[in-house]
């Protein structure tokens, strides 16, 4: 008998991965038969639904889901308060309805957890009342769909001609309850913080979006017991300070009299301004505390400096909770108070604001040898601490226009934050103004990162430069990464970085120069961008400046960006001051 050998094509193997590929081609296209479009070309079948009892964060939510939708796909959906609404619907906020579906225990109300789901025919956005549903609407907006609000003045809505949801459930959490940015960018944008999940800002701010948590005050104790108003007729409540009292240092924390008054103060400042999340009773910007015998021998009973604050701010605190109760009421460990007390604990309604002002920003606070103390004084106070809160220092305030290459570290210290119980993180960086080194750039990735740090910071980067420097984008990628390659073992910097530093060395510049002209000419006829990739440029015209050693006679392109600009240079320097006398 003569055995004819089977075609390949039918060979066991063959037969299987044919059978495997139309089971996932069938799987593939009954989910598309099952989808229902949630727009297709200018129409949607289906209606924006929320409780007869949304919060303002809630509405808010939809009217802006309504509006993205239609902005992208020329789609209008309806907005119902009527939760028995005939059709596929989207709902918006927990409630009944939601209820029904999910069978999800309803979220606290300032849970910003958030769930988006589909069941059926229908999606569900949901998460706590106050913030939570609205930041997993702006979250769906985000990941599906493709909306980033990059910048204040500049959101990426992508047009789509047609949109199949998929089968969806997804949850986040933050990493952080409070998230604050002390940028420009941030400080006068709610909307945009609110996009970008930031919650927190000094000032008290109750808005369309959910309001936002406030930290009441910062140096406050000139500000409850000015020596304008006190030193000429009660010294006694000021520093003894290399043995005279003096009215530029801190309180005298031991005196009584100083209690009392500070507790009434706070008091009546709790009263007039009711809505802050936390009130800070905290030391001023100096280091010259009181050195008189009681308060030496308090902070030898209780471990230096920092014992006595914590004595001093648990009665200020355990006075208020009687006439103010879960008020609570915040304190710096902050340079001469920042290494934790012994033999004394934070009360519970007392928050910790421990600073990192004295750390290497060139390397992560978790690794790098030179933060190792601050890195023992963050796993102490997070030992005893029930609330602690750090500010971090992302700024180079000596001049905020020099490259500043700490965008390797972000992610990392928010993630050694959180691993230490913190309950929030205020990033300070360029607050008087914008448009400074990367300042758009640094706020939107700081927000991304502090609600979730472990986020690829190359990638997200890139994102942002693709989208916001349009054809110079090549160009400012390649400029950026140089800036960071500046970091090496061997380079360290605080907060304070001068443009005679070594870093910057002649080859970098040239580099740098090379790239930034690049940019400027892949964009020369449009003006938006140009002033976008102006505002880069800035960082190398401002450092060749004063490497000339021509003082008096800056560029006249310089010059020309810096009178349009809204910047500042460094802290207490306007660019409109810099200009003064250089005509």
């Amino acid at each position: 008998m003569v055995r004819i050998p089977l075609s390949p094509l039918f060979s066991p193997m063959c037969r299987l991965r044919c059978a495997l590929f139309l089971l996932l081609f069938l799987a593939i296209n009954a989910q598309l038969f099952a989808a229902r479009p949630l727009f297709s070309r200018g129409r949607s079948v289906y209606s924006i639904v929320l409780s007869p009892d949304a919060s303002v964060s809630e509405q808010t939510a939809a009217r802006e889901l309504q509006q993205y939708l239609r902005e992208m796909s020329g789609a209008t959906l309806p907005i119902s308060h009527n939760l028995t609404t005939a059709g596929p619907c989207v709902y918006v906020g927990y409630n009944a309805k939601v209820e029904a579906l999910t069978h999800a225990p309803q979220p606290a109300a300032d849970d910003e957890t958030f769930t988006y789901r589909t069941i059926g025919q229908h999606l569900c956005i949901y998460g706590g009342q106050e913030r939570g549903t609205m930041y997993g609407v702006f979250a769906f907006l985000e990941q599906q769909l493709g909306v980033h609000w990059y910048t204040p003045t500049f959101t990426q809505v992508p047009r789509r001609r047609t949109y199949f949801l998929p089968t969806l459930n997804h949850t986040e959490s933050p990493a952080l309850k409070i998230r604050q940015l002390y940028y420009h960018e941030a400080m006068e944008n709610p909307a945009w913080c609110a996009h970008n999940r930031v919650n927190s800002i000094h000032s008290s701010v109750q808005n369309e979006y959910g309001g936002m948590y406030s930290y009441g005050g910062i140096h406050t104790f000139e500000i409850f017991i000015s020596p304008h108003e006190f030193f000429a007729t009660h010294p006694e409540f000021f520093s003894l300070y290399d043995g005279r009292r003096i009215a530029d240092g801190q309180l005298c924390l031991s005196n009584p009299e100083v209690l009392r008054t500070m507790i009434a103060r706070l008091r009546t400042y709790i009263n007039e301004h009711p809505r802050h999340w936390v009130y800070s009773v905290s030391q001023n910007d100096n280091q010259k505390p009181c050195q008189c015998a009681n308060c030496r021998a308090l902070e030898q009973r209780y471990g230096g400096h920092s014992g006595l604050m914590v004595w001093f701010v648990n009665q200020v605190a355990a006075a208020v909770e009687q006439t103010h109760p879960g008020t609570l009421v915040g304190t710096f460990a902050y340079q001469y108070t920042r290494h934790a007390p012994k033999g004394i604990r934070p009360r519970h309604n007392v928050v910790i604001r421990l600073c990192d002002i004295e750390c290497c920003l060139a390397h992560p606070i978790a690794s790098d040898a030179q933060n190792a103390a601050f890195l023992k004084d963050l796993h102490d106070w997070s030992s005893i601490a029930p609330r602690l809160y750090v500010w971090d220092y992302v700024v180079n305030f000596s001049n905020y226009l020099l490259p500043f290459p700490n965008f390797g570290v972000l992610a990392s210290n928010l993630r050694t934050f959180r691993d230490n119980r913190c309950i929030g993180v205020m990033e300070e960086g360029q607050y008087q103004s914008g448009e400074s080194e990367f300042s758009e750039l640094r706020a939107w990735l700081l927000a991304q990162l502090m609600w979730n740090p472990e986020q690829d910071t190359d990638r997200l980067v890139r994102r942002f430069i693709t989208h916001y420097y349009g054809a110079a984008a090549p160009y400012i990628q390649r400029y950026f990464s140089a800036c960071q390659k500046l970091v090496s073992p061997e380079v360290h910097f605080q907060c304070r970085i001068f443009a005679d530093d070594a870093m910057y060395t002649d080859r970098f510049r040239l580099r740098a120069a090379q790239l930034l002209e690049q940019a400027r000419r892949a964009v020369v006829s449009d003006t938006l961008l140009t002033r976008r990739v102006d505002n880069v440029r800035l960082q190398m015209l401002y450092l060749n400046y004063v490497r000339s050693g021509e003082l008096q006679n800056p560029s006249a392109e310089l010059l020309r960006i810096l009178r349009r600009s809204r910047t500042h240079i460094a802290e207490p320097l306007s660019a409109k001051k810099f200009l003064e006398g250089k005509r």
